[in-house]
């Protein structure tokens, strides 16, 4: 939890901002790369702020991102994807309904590990998201 990652810091004279901690997602070498790299912390900050500017925009405008994503390497995806999940992961205690969002990533996940066709992927994740 965030809780321990904090108190593992403080035992081991790590200085870890907040966001460090919310995005290590509980785990200490999440948190010691953020300390160590902080561009790995900005590289993630980003692709968590654009997963939350898609699930803003309307339809026609989501739509209209997968484009950009399809260009991406399946490697490339799958942490963004990964990365998504984990976010909306954290968010699920205050936000329960987000549950289908959670099953939206799941299976795009699972899509790509089978080589489906990654601009349907995103279509049908970029919908329920």
């Amino acid at each position: 939890s965030t809780q321990q990652l904090k108190e593992f810091a403080k035992q081991e004279g790590l200085i870890a901002t907040e966001e460090m901690l919310v995005l290590s997602f509980g785990q200490i070498n999440r948190l010691k790369n953020f300390i160590r790299d902080e561009t790995i912390l900005a590289q993630e900050q980003t692709i968590i702020q654009n997963y939350r500017k898609i699930s803003l925009l309307g339809t026609g405008d989501r739509l209209l991102s997968i484009n950009k994503y399809a260009e991406k390497e399946a490697g490339e995806l799958d942490k963004n994807f990964r990365l998504w999940l984990n976010w909306q992961t954290t968010q699920l205690a205050t936000q329960p309904k987000d549950f289908t969002k959670l099953q939206a990533l799941n299976n795009s996940l699972i899509g790509l590990k089978q080589n489906k066709n990654k601009k349907l992927l995103l279509q049908n994740l970029f919908l329920k998201i």
